[in-house]
């Protein structure tokens, strides 16, 4: 999407945090919040590790990922290899 006017936000994932912190809490009935969400961003990640994902045949993208399992709500926010011809690995820009 746009960037924030603190671009470290999108970049370490926190204000994916606060969404899916949002997103979660309606979509499960639950109270989440972004305390409780592990979050890792991307800027650790190095210019190989992007080479090396696109010589595999991956994209990196950064996620907000929230399921149910059993009686818990798992939530996070980190980097994922996501395969090259997927949908997902195709959004970009604004559009993400």
């Amino acid at each position: 999407g746009y960037a924030e006017a603190n671009p470290e936000n999108d970049v370490e994932g926190i204000d994916a945090t606060y969404k899916l912190a949002i997103l979660a809490s309606l979509a499960f009935q639950s109270q989440v919040r972004p305390e409780d969400i592990h979050c890792e961003g991307i800027s650790r990640l190095s210019t190989r590790d992007f080479q090396y994902a696109r010589e595999l045949g991956f994209a990196i993208k950064l996620l907000a990922i929230a399921k149910r399992s059993n009686h818990s709500i798992e939530v996070r926010v980190h980097p994922v290899f996501i395969p090259e011809d997927s949908l997902l690995a195709k959004v970009d820009g604004v559009y993400n």
